[in-house]
């Protein structure tokens, strides 16, 4: 196993305003398989469980559902365990909109 940083970060894109709010929703150091960190891209796509879109659970950052005037960009990135998170470069990355996690959920067969 190999100890890894996963930063979650949060972006709210506003047609017409450009990037708003943007934080660091989650900073944890996790365990994962060295042969995962060479496939993350789609372990990280297919596990978004934790971010709540939902008619009882709607995002912060934009309506339900998100639009391609108000969505959301969500970045998964696996750093060194001591890394720098705003001076290093991350060992993968990944990064997918709200609107998109929306779409899987509510429309399985695209």
């Amino acid at each position: 196993m190999l100890k890894v940083r996963k930063v979650i970060s949060l972006e709210e894109w506003i047609k017409g305003i450009g990037w708003g709010y943007s934080e660091v929703y989650s900073d944890q150091v996790i365990d994962i398989a060295e042969d995962d960190l060479e496939s993350i891209d789609l372990w990280i796509f297919f596990d978004w469980d934790w971010w709540g879109i939902d008619i009882n659970n709607p995002p912060t950052l934009c309506p339900n559902p998100p639009t391609v005037d108000w969505d959301t960009k969500i970045t998964v990135d696996l750093y060194a365990v001591d890394a720098n998170i705003y001076e290093d470069e991350p060992l993968t990355s990944h990064t997918i909109w709200a609107s998109e996690i929306w779409a899987m959920r509510n429309n399985p067969l695209n």
